[in-house]
């Protein structure tokens, strides 16, 4: 290959190989974040239980929140207190609005959403514009 050709094969891929570059990166850095923090849940596990009073020997139960993301050198956590719960919910949202970015052309929008919540975390969402 010639440097004529290397140079044509660089300009044509540039794009791509600088994508997957930063595509790689990316999930390297979330990875790490991800290995740290399995790392740190069997020590914030453990110092929820020493807090709690709770044996080391104690099973979780399974509508207890998983606190493994969270610093263990804290001693104090603020959780919030919902009174309404997100879970089996239907939300339905509209929103109005006018654009006026050119002064010759007045726009109107309009836009309404159906979002339901099948537990806290996930949703499904409808929307038009």
């Amino acid at each position: 290959m010639t440097l004529q050709g290397l140079k044509k094969f660089c300009k044509a891929y540039a794009p791509q190989f600088s994508i997957l570059l930063m595509a790689m990166l990316w999930l390297a850095f979330i990875a790490v974040s991800w290995a740290e923090a399995a790392g740190t849940a069997n020590g914030a596990q453990a110092a929820g239980r020493q807090l709690a009073g709770m044996s080391g020997d104690a099973p979780a139960k399974s509508d207890e929140y998983d606190f493994s993301w969270l610093d263990p050198e804290k001693k104090i956590y603020v959780l919030q207190n919902r009174r309404y719960l997100k879970a089996n919910h239907i939300m339905l949202s509209a929103m109005i609005g006018s654009a006026s970015s050119n002064p010759y052309r007045n726009a109107q929008s309009f836009e309404g959403r159906a979002t339901y919540f099948i537990n806290e975390a996930f949703a499904i969402e409808a929307f038009y514009t």
